[in-house]
């Protein structure tokens, strides 16, 4: 299975550091199998944990689309702008 994201970009829009991140990638990387495997091995508090480092990524993902829609709105509102002026001139 190909990463659909990197561990550079994992901390840099989470903060998370280089073991969390790591972890993180595991979850995100690992197909059902060694997965389940995991999840049978492990306690709670690793389940815990992970469901944490999803969470954290989970919100991440969100602030950085919220952050590029105001972006693209502001540039938007900027062009509407400019071309009500020249419209109006």
């Amino acid at each position: 299975m190909s990463n659909i994201v990197d561990l550079e970009y994992i901390q840099e829009i989470t903060g998370m550091n280089e073991h969390d991140a790591s972890n993180l990638m595991f979850l995100l990387s690992s197909d059902d199998a060694v997965l389940k495997d995991w999840y049978a091995k492990m306690d709670e508090d690793d389940h815990q944990y992970a469901a944490e480092l999803l969470y954290l990524f989970k919100e991440a993902l969100i602030n950085v689309e919220v952050e590029d829609k105001l972006k693209k709105d502001k540039k938007f509102k900027l062009a509407n702008l400019v071309l009500k002026k020249i419209m109006t001139a």
